[in-house]
C-alpha cells in the first residue's frame, strides 16, 4: 500500500520533480491502441474513442500511451491538473505528476484500487470512479463535464 513517505521517496530516488500542474489544464491517458488480455473480455468497454473526442472538445490533450515510455509521461506533468484515464498501467505515471483529480474508466467486471490508493498518497484532491460501459454518450460526457466543472470551482 502506499503512503506518502514511500511516494516522497520513489520519486527522490528516480529524481522525479512533480512540479503542481497548470490549474485546469485536462489530459487523458488513452488505451487506443494498447490491448491485454483483459481487454478482450466483451464486459472491458472505456469508450475511450469517445472520450477522447470529449477531452478534445474541451480543448484537453488526448495522449495515446501505446509506446510510451517513463520520459513521455514526466513532460506531461504540467498538463496534467485533471487526468482521465483507462485503468491500466499508464496510471502508474501519477507518481511524476500532482494532479487534483483522477477520472478512473472502470469496467464493469473488474476493478482494484491500486490507482486509488497511490492517488490518496500523491495528495491528489478529488477521485471519481467511472464505468462508461453503463452510460449513454450523453451521461457520459455530463458525468465527464460536470466532474471537471467541480474540480476548477474547488480552485
Amino acid at each position: 500500500v502506499w503512503q506518502s513517505e514511500e511516494v516522497a521517496a520513489f520519486r527522490e530516488r528516480l529524481g522525479i520533480d512533480a512540479r503542481p500542474p497548470r490549474r485546469g489544464s485536462l489530459i487523458y491517458l488513452s488505451r487506443v491502441g494498447v490491448q491485454s488480455e483483459l481487454d478482450l473480455t466483451p464486459d472491458r468497454e472505456t469508450r475511450s474513442e469517445l472520450i477522447e473526442d470529449l477531452v478534445g472538445s474541451m480543448g484537453g490533450k488526448v495522449v495515446r500511451t501505446q509506446g510510451m515510455n517513463f520520459e513521455d509521461f514526466g513532460k506531461l506533468a504540467d498538463q496534467a491538473d485533471t487526468v482521465i484515464a483507462d485503468h491500466g498501467a499508464a496510471m502508474c505515471n501519477l507518481l511524476q505528476w500532482r494532479p487534483r483529480h483522477v477520472i478512473e474508466l472502470v469496467s464493469e467486471d473488474w476493478w482494484a484500487s491500486d490507482f486509488l490508493v497511490l492517488s490518496r498518497a500523491i495528495g491528489v484532491e478529488r477521485y471519481t470512479l467511472l464505468r462508461p460501459a453503463t452510460r449513454s454518450n450523453a451521461e457520459l460526457r455530463d458525468t465527464v463535464s460536470n466532474a471537471i466543472a467541480e474540480t476548477e470551482a474547488m480552485t
